[in-house]
């Protein structure tokens, strides 16, 4: 192949992706970071998972922790959506699930919902955040699996102009299989403590309110 046909063919192929709208492949965002999901504009990665019996209302709980670093060069809104299909199954193939009468199983991350949008997570370039979600099980007599495969989403946002509120751009689904219960990394900035001692914060804190619930 000559130069001139080279350069033409160099030359086309940058015009056609300018069309498309595409854009030049780019270093993955997660690297050698484990348990880690790239979605573009931020990578993800789960930090740790707490498991948590809870006998009184024979309930088994999952805390999955999760951070999200922006690896774009521009600010960025995440927020999570209220009644998504977030999922959680376990290597016996039990499914656990957000219990949606509780908006506290949504930890650190603004809630998105037909009542409104909470914007609050806003990471500008190179930083990042960290937040959780809390899954539950009623197993019965059935057991638990000791490893885990999470499945979200979060949903990108901008403000709308000259409007006091923002709209989606873009849903981002995200997949961590094989998550092993114990921490991956520090999350020392989790909200609502870590390790140990903020699983079983999260689980009293979900076991006084189904108590409260029961006495209405």
């Amino acid at each position: 192949m000559n130069k001139l046909k080279a350069g033409l063919i160099a030359v086309s192929s940058g015009l056609l992706m300018l069309l498309s709208g595409a854009s030049p492949a780019t270093a993955d965002g997660c690297g050698p970071t484990p348990n880690c999901f790239d979605s573009g504009p931020f990578a993800t990665d789960v930090t740790q998972v707490n498991g948590s019996w809870d006998p009184h209302h024979r309930t088994y709980f999952v805390r999955v922790n999760f951070r999200v670093r922006n690896t774009s060069p521009h600010p960025l809104m995440l927020g999570f959506r209220w009644r998504s299909s977030a999922s959680l199954v376990d290597n016996f193939g039990n499914t656990y699930n957000i219990d949606w009468k509780f908006k506290d199983r949504i930890i650190g991350i603004g809630i998105l919902s037909n009542e409104g949008a909470d914007a609050s997570f806003i990471l500008q370039p190179g930083t990042s955040r960290t937040a959780s979600l809390v899954f539950d099980r009623w197993p019965g007599k059935g057991s638990v699996g000791d490893a885990f495969n999470a499945d979200f989403s979060l949903e990108q946002l901008e403000p709308i102009p000259g409007n006091n509120s923002v709209r989606t751009v873009a849903t981002h689904s995200l997949s961590f299989p094989a998550l092993r219960p114990g921490r991956m990394m520090g999350d020392a900035d989790i909200p609502g403590g870590s390790g140990a001692e903020g699983a079983a914060a999260v689980v009293n804190g979900l076991g006084n309110l189904l108590n409260a619930i029961k006495k209405q």
